[in-house]
């Protein structure tokens, strides 16, 4: 149905276009999902894959006699210069980053190849661009157009039975398929979130193990700053208040940073752990939890069930820092209690700090 729509487009912009000026102003894509998977069909002026001929106003409007008429060298060669413009043209977007798609030729797959026949006789032949999005992981994918191009991209969306046309102009971005998060998806949203992705938070929570080799301390620290985190994160989740309008909210990544130097710091001329620690990991926290809403937060407000949601990314996020502490744990189990430990110890602690402070006047010049 959308396919049929797109030809009936096509063919009129066709016949209303000159003939002597054939210069490709837009490019059709029929959106179709299943599941986890996702596919788009693009109607694809066959002149546009050779670049002698793409955009020049004084090459006429090939018609499909003309692309019937090729050997197979040259449907090589189509082929090839297709997905090499379409590839630098287009990308797609998960969860801010780019994600894989292959690129197929349907026509092809019968003898003789059976192209798109619109009314107007014109050359075009459907390009298949499929992905997936695995099912636990969920969220939206993106389509992004790249600014070095002339033509928009018309996406055909069907909703609730009607077809929407949307255009993504050169430069632009726009969801084209979304999948509801599974638990393990939320999970994994507040786990990566420290682990790979967040280096900064990966440095405090190890500014954390680095005072006091200790489980029961170290949970402790850990779940007061996963409750402070939660609380900040949660007030701009459920919108109670907005970082844009905080008091100093410019400030927040360089207070992470700081935040990050000054346990290091502290590391430097402490050996035991003293009670006023935990309040200042969870004053901390509450900064952090800040500094989470402007990506995590802004992804959990898409959720449909907020309240789970924010509590199984927080819970990811947890787990995360627990691995952490649990890899150093690890990795200095046989000598701990050594001299070499304690001036390890200390020196990873001045690197950290340094580190922080870096990062501090960085953030603060940006």
């Amino acid at each position: 149905m959308i396919a049929s729509l797109l030809r009936r487009i096509l063919a009129f912009a066709v016949v209303t276009s000159t003939v002597s000026a054939h210069v490709v102003e837009q490019f059709y894509l029929s959106v179709e999902e299943t599941g986890s998977e996702w596919r788009l069909d693009v109607t694809f002026d066959a002149s546009y894959a050779f670049e002698e001929l793409r955009d020049d106003p004084n090459s006429p409007q090939p018609e499909s006699s003309w692309l019937v008429s090729m050997n197979e060298a040259q449907y090589e060669e189509l082929r090839g210069g297709a997905e090499k413009f379409l590839r630098q043209a287009i990308s797609f977007h998960h969860d801010g980053r780019e994600t894989p798609f292959t690129i197929s030729f349907p026509d092809f797959d019968s003898t003789p190849p059976r192209f798109p026949q619109l009314s107007a006789g014109g050359a075009y032949v459907t390009i298949r661009l499929e992905g997936t999005i695995p099912a636990w992981q969920g969220g939206e994918l993106n389509l992004t157009v790249s600014p070095d191009i002339r033509p928009n991209f018309i996406l055909a969306k069907k909703t609730e039975g009607e077809i929407h046309l949307e255009v993504v102009s050169p430069g632009g971005s726009k969801p084209i398929f979304f999948l509801d998060r599974g638990r393990l998806a939320l999970l994994w949203l507040g786990f990566r979130h420290v682990v790979p992705d967040g280096f900064d938070h990966i440095l405090f929570i190890l500014a954390l193990f680095l005072m006091a080799r200790k489980w029961r301390p170290l949970l402790a620290q850990s779940l007061a700053f996963t409750i402070a985190h939660s609380l900040s994160l949660g007030l701009v989740v459920f919108r109670a208040i907005t970082i844009e309008t905080l008091p100093g909210s410019t400030l927040i990544e360089p207070l992470i940073a700081l935040s990050i130097a000054a346990l290091a710091i502290e590391n430097l001329f402490r050996k035991e752990l003293h009670t006023r620690r935990l309040v200042v990991v969870f004053l901390f926290g509450l900064i952090h939890g800040l500094g989470f809403a402007g990506s995590l937060g802004a992804v959990l407000q898409n959720e449909p069930r907020l309240f789970s949601s924010l509590v199984l990314a927080n819970v990811g996020v947890e787990l995360a820092q627990i691995s952490v502490l649990a890899a150093a744990w690890l990795a200095t189990m046989r000598w701990w209690q050594s001299a070499s430990y304690q001036k390890t110890r200390m020196a990873s602690s001045l690197v950290i700090a340094t580190i922080g402070v870096y990062w501090t006047i960085e953030r603060l010049t940006i």
